[in-house]
C-alpha cells in the first residue's frame, strides 16, 4: 500500500512540476487563450491521495474504512481549492505582458514580400495611403496578409512594387505593418 501511495504522490508532483514550467494557459488561435484547471486539479488530487494514503498505512500498518474515506475527502478537497484557484487567479485571467505571447508580435522581423502593390504612405508621416498584400512562409505554410506602411515610414516610390521586400513591424487583426526591407537595413 505504501508503493501505491508514493506512486500517486510522486505523480501529483510530476504533474504539479509540469504545470510549473508550462502553465495552465493554452493557446487556442493567434489571438485567444484558454485556461485549462484540470491538470493542477488532477496533481493535487493524485499528491494528497498519496500523501493520506501514505499517512493512513504507516500509522494503522493498513488502509481502514475511515482511511478511505479521508483520502477520498482530502483529495477531492485539494482537488476542489486547485481547481478555484485556476478559474479565480488573476493570473490566468490577465492578458499578458510578455511580448514572446502578444499575437501582435508574434510575426516581428518576418521578411515578406509584396504581392499586390502598396501605395506611397500620405504625405506628413502619417502612415496609411492605402494598403497592398504580403505573403511569407512560416513553418512550411505561406500566410498572405493586408499590409499597410507603419505611420511615420518614408519610402522609396518603388519600395510597394510587387516582389519588394518587407518587415513586418506587428499585426492588428488581419492587417499587418510593414516597413521596407531596404530601410531597416540601413539601420542595421
Amino acid at each position: 500500500m505504501k508503493t501505491i501511495a508514493v506512486l500517486l504522490f510522486g505523480t501529483g508532483v510530476l504533474l504539479a512540476v509540469q504545470v510549473m514550467f508550462f502553465g495552465v494557459r493554452r493557446t487556442i488561435a493567434v489571438d485567444a487563450f484558454s485556461t485549462r484547471a484540470w491538470p493542477l486539479t488532477f496533481a493535487a488530487i493524485l499528491a494528497s491521495a498519496g500523501a493520506v494514503l501514505y499517512v493512513q498505512s504507516w500509522r494503522e500498518g493498513g488502509v481502514t474504512g475511515t482511511g478511505i474515506a479521508a483520502v477520498v475527502i482530502v483529495s477531492g478537497l485539494a482537488g476542489a481549492g486547485a481547481w478555484w484557484t485556476v478559474r479565480r487567479s488573476a493570473a490566468a485571467a490577465a492578458a499578458t505582458q510578455d511580448p514572446d505571447e502578444d499575437p501582435r508580435y508574434q510575426f516581428q522581423g518576418h521578411v515578406a514580400r509584396i504581392v499586390s502593390t502598396m501605395p506611397e504612405p500620405k504625405s506628413g508621416g502619417g502612415g496609411g495611403g492605402g494598403g497592398g498584400r504580403i505573403a511569407f512562409v512560416i513553418d512550411g505554410r505561406t500566410l498572405e496578409l493586408e499590409a499597410r506602411w507603419l505611420p511615420g515610414t518614408t519610402v522609396a516610390p518603388d519600395a510597394g512594387s510587387i516582389n519588394s521586400e518587407v518587415v513586418i513591424e506587428r499585426v492588428d487583426g488581419k492587417l499587418a505593418l510593414v516597413e521596407p526591407w531596404a530601410l531597416v537595413e540601413s539601420r542595421l
